[in-house]
């Protein structure tokens, strides 16, 4: 059959990776606290009293 190899091994996802320009990165210390070595990547999420920075409700309805 022309499709068996597809219906042994089926193809789940397929992931799309941008091309990320290198131009700086932060010091050992500082990378370990934010997560990352490039600036570009940091994203902190910020949280605050029940809601997230977008607005939307968060954490434990209780």
């Amino acid at each position: 059959m022309p499709n068996e190899r597809y219906d042994r091994c089926p193809k789940l996802s397929q992931a799309y990776i941008p091309f990320q320009m290198f131009t700086t990165r932060y010091d050992p210390s500082e990378a370990l606290s934010k997560g990352t070595v490039f600036p570009e990547l940091y994203m902190p999420y910020h949280y605050r009293g029940g809601k997230c920075a977008a607005g939307e409700t968060g954490g434990d309805k209780s």
